[in-house]
């Protein structure tokens, strides 16, 4: 413990921030939101330095109008840190409500304490050992004035503990998170993902991690676990609550462009926090109990059950808990929806299944301006080279597919689409993984929104009047639309209609 304060506490509180990964998470900064927060923060045990880098960001990466104040709860600590944070918050003129209690509640019921203590109409809960960066509160804020009711979650960096001032490699998202089939109950592999997937716009999650959570005050004093079973197994609270926030509220929503940093095991990954197979049999067990208190046929319950326990004693356990969180919180009180009606035909099946959309026309994009030259995607760049003769495949790497939800896909990748980088008046379009669009939809935030007009031939970004040209032989750029411009007209050719 000491050594690790010794090497934390001799580098600077402020490390260098990390600069937004995408000029569009601007657009979220310079707007102003209604709202100010409290941010909750639980430890125990924590390093004093750990606690002071992440008020230091907090103060130094917030406008001060939406900070109402720091809320901190001692879960009852065998260290005494209490004079020294307290005097650092003093110095950095940083608003704080210290609670403490007198025996250990752990995280869930300590974050409920510290979420009835709050006065901000917004609530934000973060882990003690980590540090927000620049924009990070914006992109929460604007998701909970769309979507009152929803969670909002930012991305996670982890590293390693000794290069804890560095990028980390690695990004952790909730929806990397799967589901099993059937009765999507939550399971958590391939948690980890590559920071190279990342895009800016919010977008909806099966999950989420515990580590940092935004809502609105009333919902997340109606929604959040505390006061039931204490001493679930590890992520228990966060399943629960994801339950709840898809069944009674609007969803959880990922910020990428709020951006969060956190220290973990030394070789960057949540291997360290992965409960033992014996825990993690006990988490699905308790997944099951909040699942099924969201049915309301039986025979649904016992087919959920007998998935997912292994014997008899473990079911009578799954019942329990279930009568145990239906006594604290009943979904009829709350007017949620039904888990297999709603949670599995809708949210698991639309929102989280991006496969779903449909093709209306696919075949090869020609330029009428250049002929011969047809669009193809070279490193996930759109690019123009010399159209195939012949195409044996309607799906292949030379054609494109144009969907029933204004996408443009990749024939040879339909996970993959067309999508405008940036607002320039000369941009290129990239290859990116189809998202959900609703969120976003009619706005200059809508970067996958395209249609191809017949009546000018020309395929239009719809939500910046921005159109697809061909210059300098091969080179394909989203530009300002001139109904007269040859070289932004096309055509669909060897098509295949749907």
């Amino acid at each position: 413990h000491r050594s690790v304060e010794i090497q934390w506490g001799s580098r600077s509180l402020l490390p260098i921030s990390k600069p937004l990964f995408d000029i569009m998470c601007f657009d979220y900064m310079e707007n102003s939101y209604n709202f100010s927060a409290s941010i909750v923060i639980t430890y125990y045990n924590e390093l004093s330095v750990l606690l002071m880098r992440l008020l230091t960001t907090i103060k130094h990466r917030t406008p001060s109008k939406y900070v109402k104040e720091v809320v901190l709860i001692n879960d009852n600590s065998s260290i005494n840190i209490t004079h020294e944070i307290y005097g650092y918050a003093r110095d950095q003129d940083i608003p704080l409500v210290y609670l403490h209690n007198d025996k250990r509640l752990v995280i869930a019921d300590s974050r409920r304490k510290g979420e009835m203590a709050a006065s901000g109409n917004i609530i934000i809960l973060l882990d003690s050992h980590m540090e927000v960066n620049d924009g990070w509160i914006e992109p929460l804020l604007h998701v909970l004035t769309l979507k009152p009711r929803a969670l909002a979650v930012p991305l996670i960096h982890m590293s390693d503990e000794s290069k804890y001032n560095e990028h980390s490699k690695t990004v952790v998202s909730p929806y990397y998170i799967r589901m099993k089939k059937g009765f999507g109950v939550f399971d958590f592999v391939e948690t980890v993902g590559s920071a190279s997937g990342r895009r800016w716009e919010m977008y909806p999650s099966s999950s989420l991690l515990g580590g940092a959570i935004a809502g609105r005050r009333e919902v997340l004093r109606e929604l959040y676990p505390g006061g039931v079973d204490p001493g679930g197994s590890w992520g228990f609270e966060n399943n629960r609550l994801a339950f709840r926030a898809w069944l009674c509220g609007d969803g959880i929503w990922m910020c990428p462009c709020s951006q969060i940093f956190h220290p973990n095991g030394n070789d960057g990954t949540l291997q360290r926090y992965f409960p033992s197979p014996v825990a993690f049999n006990s988490l699905m067990g308790e997944s099951v109990s909040e699942a099924i208190n969201f049915m309301s046929e039986e025979k649904d319950k016992e087919i959920l059950i007998s998935k997912y326990t292994s014997d008899s004693h473990l079911s009578t356990i799954v019942r329990q808990k279930s009568q145990s969180i239906r006594n604290n919180f009943d979904p009829k009180e709350h007017k949620c929806k039904d888990y297999k009606s709603y949670y599995l035909k809708w949210v698991f099946e639309n929102y989280l299944s991006w496969e779903k959309d449909e093709f209306l026309l696919v075949g090869e994009v020609q330029s009428v301006g250049a002929p011969g030259l047809c669009i193809e995607v070279s490193n996930n760049k759109l690019v123009a080279y010399s159209c195939r003769p012949h195409l044996t495949n309607a799906m292949d790497s030379h054609t494109m597919g144009f969907t029933k939800n204004r996408n443009i896909r990749l024939g040879n990748k339909e996970s993959d689409c067309w999508d405008a980088a940036d607002h320039g008046d000369k941009t290129v379009v990239i290859a990116y993984p189809c998202h959900l669009r609703s969120a976003t939809e009619g706005t200059t935030l809508d970067t996958q929104w395209f249609e191809y007009r017949n009546s000018t031939q020309q395929i239009v970004h719809v939500p910046t009047n921005r159109c697809i040209t061909v210059e300098d032989a091969k080179t394909v750029w989203l530009v300002r639309c001139g109904i007269n411009d040859a070289k932004q007209k096309w055509t669909v050719k060897n098509c295949a209609w749907f």
